[in-house]
């Protein structure tokens, strides 16, 4: 014969007061300043991804750029940025490149391209794996300076 069975937690249940979870919900990281220089900000929810999808977008070989001014009074004036890469790009190991490729391009262009006060959305694509670093760089900035063109000219 055996032991009886010993009863096991295999589900752990937490509680969280209302208080708490309002915190955690509505908590936002001021963006990181190094060198007097403003790093960018992460879009984070599903609404913010969306809401930028309903701005302007910009379109070349290896992602779109979709850029939405952020609106009134909601947190700081740093830009904010979000990545989008999709399992049509690739396996993990790929996707994983593709996004620290864009992140790393993003913050080289940072200083210069972005506005305050603004999200960017960067749906990846796969050529930006195989595009020359230097190249991709030059498409984000260019990419953020026709998404601020003045739709008019």
């Amino acid at each position: 014969m055996g032991s009886a069975p010993v009863p096991r937690p295999w589900a752990v249940v937490r509680f969280w007061p209302p208080a708490a979870r309002a915190a955690a919900r509505s908590f936002r990281p001021d963006p990181i300043v190094l060198d007097g220089q403003t790093r960018w900000g992460r879009l984070t929810r599903r609404a913010e991804f969306q809401r930028a999808g309903r701005g302007r977008r910009v379109a070349t070989p290896a992602f779109t750029l979709q850029a939405a001014p952020r609106p009134d009074g909601e947190g700081a004036n740093a830009p904010r940025y979000g990545l989008t890469v999709t399992k049509k790009t690739g396996d993990s190991p790929a996707r994983h490149r593709i996004k620290r490729r864009l992140r790393e391009a993003m913050r080289r262009v940072a200083p210069d391209g972005a506005r305050p006060d603004h999200d960017y959305v960067l749906m990846a694509r796969t050529d930006a794996l195989s595009l020359a670093f230097d190249a991709l760089v030059a498409d984000i900035a260019g990419a953020l300076t026709r998404v601020h063109r003045d739709r008019r000219t």
